[in-house]
């Protein structure tokens, strides 16, 4: 019965994570701040609804801010340990904005900000999984609580991605969240304050002027294979 009712959280709480795609941008500046976006698109599903003939169509953008956030739950976050209070506000910079237009069936959750440094959005990602243990929904429609699974490095010069086994391989969970992403890319994209020296992924494709970086991965590799997903970049001096 655990099991079951494991599974089906799971669904209920990414039913509108299936056959998406992710978009990953990460600019790093020269001088060690970082700006963060990850954009979850899943307009690929809305195509998949039927149409709802006398309803009316919803065309509406939302952006909210984890500061409006923490202050709506201070009264529930007070309750928790210090440490967990701490890791909660390291999500400060974090903002969310969800884009839904039912007349072009696009419906996009990007979550963006901007950090001092690369530790400072480290901790703000493996603070989603603070989020999911307390009950403290950000979303009914989206679980944060993947991205704790990735950590980043960078000391100006050479820039490292990692994607953590986050799930069991004998997790029948495995199963299900794959056939969720089944159909949907993963795209990164890196932009660096220096030219590119070389990349350990032989799919990197880089810009012209050697400043970016682009990866498309299937999405279902982050759940499968997650180690496709880890990558080393070096730039020139």
């Amino acid at each position: 019965m655990k099991n079951i009712s494991k599974i089906l959280v799971l669904i209920i709480s990414s039913i509108f994570i299936i056959g998406c795609s992710i978009s990953e941008e990460i600019t790093l500046n020269a001088n060690g701040n970082i700006n963060y976006s990850y954009l979850l698109d899943a307009s690929k599903c809305t195509h998949m609804l039927p149409d709802t003939i006398g309803q009316p169509k919803i065309i509406k953008d939302t952006t909210f801010s984890f500061v409006n956030f923490l202050k709506e739950k201070k009264d529930s976050i007070s309750n928790l340990s210090l440490d967990e209070q701490k890791k909660l506000y390291t999500l400060k910079p974090f903002s969310i904005k969800i884009h839904q237009d039912d007349n072009k069936k696009e419906f996009t959750i990007q979550l963006f900000g901007d950090f001092k440094d690369v530790n400072s959005l480290n901790s703000a990602l493996s603070s989603f999984s603070t989020i999911s243990q307390n009950n403290l929904n950000v979303l009914s429609e989206v679980n944060f609580s993947l991205l704790t699974h990735i950590q980043y490095n960078w000391d100006g010069k050479i820039f490292k991605k990692k994607v953590l086994e986050h799930i069991e391989k004998n997790d029948s969970t495995k199963i299900i969240l794959s056939t969720m992403f089944n159909g949907g890319f993963y795209d990164v994209k890196y932009n660096f304050p220096k030219k590119i020296k070389k990349a350990n992924n032989p799919s990197a494709i880089i810009s012209s002027d050697r400043k970016s970086l682009f990866i498309r991965n299937d999405a279902t590799d982050y759940i499968m294979y997650p180690e496709k997903l880890n990558i080393e970049i070096e730039l020139e001096n």
